[in-house]
């Protein structure tokens, strides 16, 4: 069933409950969705507003699962560890974006191949859809680097596509005309807080652990026969770091909003020194 889909893209991929992890991560996100309704429905929100809220709290549990699970292929418990600082600031009241982590998820995958095949050209394209919609909402700079940055990588690492310095030019230009239909781009710093300085020695801490970052044992989840290269996971890495980099400059809110990327990296922070080294299971 899932064949014509993938003639289509090469980096999506279904979340298949055969496999353990993602059952686990299904029941997750059921246990969320249910669990905000409740919660909302009790403090008097209408039933579609708390079916809504909770619709959008499992889907910040799944970001936070998937971006964690490509930042870190070989190793499964982050994924899992990433939603602990998640889960926090959201009982805290912080609203996380989803946008624009799933948008640099989608670029993740255009590096590291953990799908498989390249990105199709129809990948390439819903990429700079969400990338404009993402830079419309404000969030360009990072986004657009992020999208450049592993169009270019997709360009020049092994197996490389020929077109995607093309790509990433595309990339540039269309997070400036989402910047522009936003009306400015914000380039003031604010002055940092607890959560600003935590996401700095986060940044420095996940930029060790890509410089450290071992040759996979994970395989590709459509060629099963073909493992993961270690110079396009450390390539994926970056562009997902790369991403987030800018909200540093937005004080304690912008951390916030992205938190879905912080907490994946994170994640794959706190397990790393305990990495097993058995692979991921296919998707």
């Amino acid at each position: 069933m899932a064949a014509p889909r993938r003639r289509f893209t090469s980096i999506a991929r279904p979340v298949e409950p055969q496999v353990p992890t993602n059952l686990a991560i299904l029941i997750l996100m059921g246990v969320a969705l249910v669990g905000l309704s409740i919660t909302a429905i009790v403090r008097g929100a209408p039933l579609v507003d708390a079916l809504l809220g909770g619709l959008v709290g499992s889907l910040v549990v799944f970001a936070t699962w998937a971006l964690g699970r490509d930042l870190a292929p070989d190793d499964n418990p982050a994924a899992f560890v990433a939603l602990l600082p998640v889960t926090a600031l959201v009982l805290l009241g912080v609203d996380p974006a989803l946008m624009g982590p799933l948008t640099a998820l989608g670029l993740v995958r255009v590096v590291n191949r953990s799908v498989g095949p390249p990105a199709t050209t129809l990948d390439r394209v819903m990429m700079l859809v969400l990338v404009f919609l993402v830079a419309r909402d404000g969030d360009g700079l990072g986004i657009g680097l992020a999208a450049a940055l592993a169009f270019g990588l997709d360009a020049i690492l092994p197996e490389r596509q020929r077109h995607g310095g093309w790509w990433a030019l595309l990339a540039v230009l269309v997070a400036t005309a989402g910047t522009v239909a936003h009306g400015s781009l914000d380039l003031s710093i604010v002055v940092p807080g607890p959560w600003t300085y935590a996401a700095m020695v986060t940044t420095g801490l996940f930029a060790l652990v890509i410089a450290t970052q071992p040759v996979p044992r994970s395989v590709q989840d459509l060629r099963p026969h073909e493992p993961l290269r270690r110079d396009r996971v450390q390539g994926g890495m970056l562009v997902g770091l790369v991403a987030l980099l800018p909200s540093l400059m937005g004080g304690d809110a912008a951390i916030g909003t992205w938190i879905v990327g912080w907490g994946a990296c994170l994640g794959v922070i706190i397990t790393r020194p305990f990495q097993r080294q058995a692979p991921r299971p296919p998707a």
